[in-house]
């Protein structure tokens, strides 16, 4: 006859029912999360990130890629027109990036405000491309001559610059393969 073990008082119950939930609460919300390589992070949440499940070939472009960038200045505010008047405090922005070339263009931008709520969802007829450069040149012709003029590259921009500069130095082979670690 084999002898039972004494029943577990009341709280240890609890608590082993506890940690079991917790595991699969954390097992089950890592599965669902999406594999995102954080650029910086800072005070209220202010994040700056582009998502690896994104990055694909783009349609139309042999050597461009898709990219989704992620930019949260937590409880700061940005303009982001059009549409006027656009207040926002976090943005999604999709584009084109052709990093072999460092040349991107925006095709979709979502504002949100801070809430989360769509401001706006503004897409692009069709590719402006822009140079990856923190100037980037732009040569004019002045009588009968060509003048380079230095343009900076609007701040909304900088993620991307950002990836390219990964990208190509190799820094993201594990990052794209396997889950997204940070830096």
């Amino acid at each position: 006859m084999t002898q039972r073990p004494p029943p577990l008082p009341p709280f240890c119950l609890c608590v082993r029912l506890f940690v079991v939930a917790l595991v699969a609460t954390l097992a089950s919300a890592s599965a669902l999360a999406e594999r995102w390589y954080v650029l910086s992070s800072g005070s209220f949440d202010a994040r700056r990130a582009f998502d690896l499940d994104s990055i694909a070939p783009a349609p139309g472009y042999l050597t461009a890629m898709t990219l989704r960038v992620y930019v949260h200045v937590g409880n700061s505010t940005f303009g982001c027109a059009p549409p006027s008047d656009c207040i926002a405090t976090s943005q999604m922005t999709d584009y084109y990036v052709d990093c072999s070339r460092w040349i991107a263009a925006e095709i979709r931008r979502i504002p949100m405000d801070l809430r989360d709520k769509v401001i706006a969802v503004v897409e692009a007829p069709y590719p402006a491309w822009f140079a990856l450069d923190a100037y980037a040149s732009d040569l004019k012709r002045d009588r009968g001559r060509g003048v380079m003029e230095r343009i900076p590259l609007e701040l909304r921009h900088r993620e991307v610059l950002l990836f390219c500069s990964l990208y190509n130095s190799g820094r993201l082979n594990a990052a794209m393969t396997s889950g997204a670690p940070q830096r």
